[in-house]
């Protein structure tokens, strides 16, 4: 029987049964080979692809990090902290019309932040802080008792933070917002023998401003350092039983806060 140089018989030679059973037998022999030779290359084509999804699937881990959270893309901060007040809401200044009287108190805060780009995030918070009053403001005489209770006063801030990587696991991160200052003034009362002076607790709100420096270490513990100010005016009123008179000053509010907080 004569062949090709393909391999195939030629079909002058030999029955057309016999060309039949010699060209299966020879696709039998081959099959095999073909089989293994196209598993090979199928076992081969998804080693590629798992490789490339493997670098992939790294590439997206290093850009990411651990900053997937619970929440990802928004990140919720927790912090606590002091409250130190500053300028004309410090002052004890009895010739300072503007003099606050406030303590260093405690501040509270919760902050989501949604993740725009690895640097750039729309940051959204609330704050709170208890400030007491510094009763050496007052001048008071000894016989005289006086009662007080706090300044609160809540922040609701919008605007941008900036992220920017310091070291393999602490992130710097800078916050400027803008936004509310609700705020209560406190209530005092004094008591000088029989005579009772009282006055009462007043809210106001106005525009109000943070701006906020801190590290975050492992993407969970947090260190920050928080420059609020807002100037509301609240109308306090003063009575003694008989008279009384009110007046409606501005009180600039400003708090350095120190806070220590947890990432979720």
């Amino acid at each position: 029987m004569k062949f090709h140089a393909n391999g195939f018989p030629d079909r002058g030679t030999g029955s057309t049964l016999t060309q039949v059973i010699f060209f299966m037998a020879l696709h039998i022999v081959s099959a095999p080979s073909l089989a293994v030779s196209g598993t090979g290359d199928h076992t081969m084509s998804r080693v590629v692809q798992d490789s490339l999804h493997g670098v992939g699937a790294d590439h997206r881990e290093s850009v990411m990090g651990d900053r997937r959270g619970l929440f990802d893309p928004i990140e919720l901060d927790l912090t606590f902290g002091v409250a130190f007040p500053r300028g004309d809401f410090s002052s004890i200044s009895v010739g300072n019309p503007n003099a606050g009287a406030a303590r260093r108190g405690l501040c509270f805060g919760l902050d989501a932040t949604y993740r725009m780009t690895e640097s750039w995030g729309l940051s959204a918070g609330s704050f709170l802080s208890f400030n007491g009053v510094d009763s050496r403001v007052l001048g008071l005489p000894s016989d005289l008792t006086v009662s007080t209770n706090s300044w609160r006063t809540v922040w609701v801030l919008v605007g941008p933070r900036y992220s920017a990587r310091v070291s393999t696991g602490a992130v710097l991160e800078l916050t400027g917002q803008i936004g509310l200052l609700s705020g209560t003034s406190p209530e005092i009362s004094f008591d000088f023998g029989n005579q009772h002076l009282s006055q009462g607790a007043a809210s106001s709100t106005a525009p109000g401003f943070r701006l906020g420096v801190g590290i975050v270490y492992k993407e969970k513990g947090i260190i920050g350092l928080t420059y609020m100010g807002g100037t509301p005016s609240y109308t306090i009123t003063a009575t003694d039983g008989q008279t009384t008179i009110s007046s409606t000053p501005d009180q600039p509010t400003s708090l350095l806060s120190f806070v220590v907080g947890m990432r979720f």
